[in-house]
């Protein structure tokens, strides 16, 4: 998304932490935040306009993560239960029925939105890569769908009682990812 938008060089994407729990993806965004906000202060330039830690909910507890997150400032965007939430929303608005990770991994497989990385595999596990071209136009659509599963009852559940997955399953915060890049691609 970052070169739909013209962001190339504007944007740091950091993976030093990818697969691990949220609370310890918000320590390391929190961390990258404070090196570049103290280089920025020593050498008068502008810090990010904003740090993002991207977690799915699996079965990780998220109350610790989006504590602290608030507390250095980190914007949390959680998928729940899994990132395939968000790629779905390419195609279709992401089902109810994808409540699961395993229902959610093998509905995107199904849709083709997710590709195994090995040739011969077709597991789930192997099904990370993303199956199709992302456009401008798929993006909206994705954002269209998110609303239809991001209900207003979710979003109370998901910013004040965010342990309880199961009562905003099905959900993705990326349109918020999406909203800040499509902004600073104005600026």
């Amino acid at each position: 998304m970052v070169d739909l938008y013209g962001l190339r060089g504007r944007v740091v994407i950091d993976k030093g932490a990818a697969g691990r729990d949220p609370k310890t993806l918000v320590e390391r965004a929190a961390d990258l935040k404070a090196k570049e906000d103290e280089e920025a202060r020593k050498e008068r330039f502008d810090s990010w306009e904003s740090v993002w830690a991207v977690t799915d909910v699996d079965d990780f507890s998220m109350f610790a993560a989006q504590q602290l997150a608030k507390q250095e400032a980190v914007s949390l965007a959680v998928s729940n239960p899994c990132f395939e939430v968000w790629l779905i929303d390419h195609v279709i608005v992401c089902p109810e029925s994808c409540a699961e990770t395993k229902a959610c991994e093998k509905k995107a497989q199904e849709l083709g939105v997710t590709c195994s990385r090995g040739k011969k595999s077709k597991s789930l596990e192997k099904s990370k890569a993303i199956g199709f071209p992302i456009t401008k136009e798929r993006v909206v659509k994705a954002l269209q769908n998110a609303q239809g599963h991001n209900s207003d009852r979710k979003r109370q559940v998901r910013f004040h009682s965010v342990d309880q997955a199961s009562k905003y399953s099905v959900w993705t915060d990326v349109p918020s990812i999406v909203d800040c890049l499509r902004a600073s691609a104005q600026e």
